[in-house]
């Protein structure tokens, strides 16, 4: 399982006294242990949904440190961002996105946000919701 395995790299990290690691992945660990409270057993979906969650924090926090030229942290986060980017699956690219999205429109009367819907259940930890709902909008409107 993925929890396992960031767990065995802590113990890597712990190894090779990598503080600046070890906190990234403690971080992570300690957000899937309030994920494992609220849903009982930890699979692996509900693991990479912690991990984009917090992912997409990193990302946002990059953008305002960007603005506010804050060099630093946003080096810092970048370096999480790196980190936390290594245990999530490879997300499908635009074209691919898009090829998925056709498939799914010519087989549903669905059209808009319920064709959003339904493309993230099914392309759900593989694309992000953001660009599914802009191909989906511009290729079938609302």
């Amino acid at each position: 399982m993925l929890i396992d395995q960031i767990k065995t790299e802590i113990v890597k990290a712990q190894k090779e006294q990598n503080a600046k690691l070890l906190g990234v992945l403690r971080l992570l660990v300690s957000e899937l242990n309030y994920k494992a409270i609220d849903a009982g057993a930890l699979t692996d979906e509900l693991v990479v949904g912690v991990l984009q969650k917090e992912a997409k924090k990193r990302q946002e926090s990059i953008d305002i440190y960007m603005k506010v030229g804050d060099v630093a942290r946003t080096d810092a986060e970048k370096y999480e961002l790196e980190i936390i980017a290594t245990y999530l699956p490879k997300m499908l690219g635009e074209a691919e996105v898009e090829a998925e999205v056709d498939k799914i429109a010519a087989e549903s009367p669905l059209r808009g946000g319920q064709l959003v819907g339904v493309v993230m259940g099914k392309l759900r930890g593989k694309a992000d919701g953001g660009l599914v709902a802009k191909i989906v909008n511009h290729k079938y409107g609302k």
